[in-house]
């Protein structure tokens, strides 16, 4: 639906059990497949025409199933068409409706495409986002609704040119890290020599050694009595 210059115009209304927007050998498969994931995967692919569906405005009313299959040149967020229009508001019948589409959202700044689109899609009266009447793996432009698809801002990984390598060995003079990061130096023997060294016998010391005094000791040192001088 566009007007004379080919810009989308005018409001389309899709009521029903299951609405597909596939290429003809994409919509075979999905009357067959059961699995959400593997319908995630059959509609990730690129295929048709560039800008499959076109007009202002979108309402889709689907109590089933909204499938609308990416037509981008490749898989990747940025690249992801499908429908294109000014706004896109879609209605559910229950928790278990799936939802998987691809395309891009007109705004007054340029299409807003890839992971822009998800918060500018409308369900059920609100903006998409986790927790609302869909199946909780249902995606739009391939990244679940409410997932966290990007990485936050701030954190994209460095380009080649900002990648330096690991810090060499022998750092020259100036350098950060001057000196090595361990250093060995001689220690003093955790034990001082003992007082004594030489080995002790177990009798003692002989200067201090007292003779033995009896009857029959001629010894000198032994005292001597009356008797006896």
């Amino acid at each position: 639906m566009l007007d004379a210059g080919g810009n989308p115009l005018g409001r389309l209304n899709m009521i029903g059990n299951t609405v597909a927007v596939a290429t003809t050998a994409a919509l075979p498969q999905l009357s067959t497949l059961t699995d959400f994931t593997a319908i995630n995967a059959l509609l990730n692919q690129p295929g048709g025409s560039p800008l499959a569906l076109r007009a202002g405005t979108m309402n889709f009313n689907v109590t089933g199933a909204l499938y609308i299959q990416n037509s981008g040149a490749t898989a990747l967020y940025r690249d992801r068409q499908g429908f294109t229009a000014n706004g896109v508001d879609i209605t559910t019948g229950s928790a278990s409706t799936r939802i998987a589409i691809n395309g891009q959202i007109l705004t007054a700044g340029g299409p807003a495409t890839g992971l822009n689109t998800q918060s500018l899609v409308t369900i059920n009266g609100a903006a998409a986002a986790a927790g609302g009447q869909f199946d909780a793996a249902s995606t739009i432009n391939g990244c679940i609704i409410g997932g966290l698809c990007a990485p936050p801002p701030g954190s994209n990984p460095p380009s080649d040119s900002e990648l330096t390598g690991p810090v060499p060995e022998s750092p020259g003079p100036g350098a950060l890290f001057a000196a090595p990061l361990v250093e060995l130096a001689g220690t003093d023997p955790l034990i001082a020599p003992p007082l004594v060294d030489e080995p002790i016998t177990g009798v003692g010391n002989d200067d201090l050694w007292q003779p033995a005094c009896d009857d029959d000791n001629d010894n000198a040192a032994c005292p001597k009595e009356d008797g006896d001088r």
